[in-house]
Parts: structure tokens; sequence; C-alpha cells
């Protein structure tokens, strides 16, 4: 097994770029709204056909 030194953490780790999420949701705020309120009214929560949909677009 081997450990990182102290002196090599800094190297190792990658810098995580910050996102701005609200703003990214506000964009597409009515596609997603709409999508979650279709699951919802269909109550098909798990192996429903948009969970289904979603899987095959991954």
């Amino acid at each position: 097994m081997y450990y990182l030194r102290c002196s090599e953490i800094k190297y190792a780790m990658k810098k995580i770029e910050m996102v701005d999420l609200a703003s990214q949701y506000e964009r597409l705020k009515a596609d997603i709204d709409s999508a979650i309120s279709g699951v919802v009214n269909s109550t098909a929560f798990i192996k429903g056909p948009d969970v289904r949909l979603f899987e095959e677009e991954l």
C-alpha cells in the first residue's frame, strides 16, 4: 500500500470547479418542473416510463 506524504497531497488533489446551480436551474426550470410534475402525477416513480426513458438517455 502506498501512502502520500503531506508534501505530495497538494499535487495529488484535483481542483474542484464551482458551478452556479441556481442560474442553471433557472434556465431549465420549465422543463425540469414539467418533468417532475409528470412523474409525480403518474405515481410511476420506480420503473415507470419516464424513468425508463431517463435510463436510456444516460
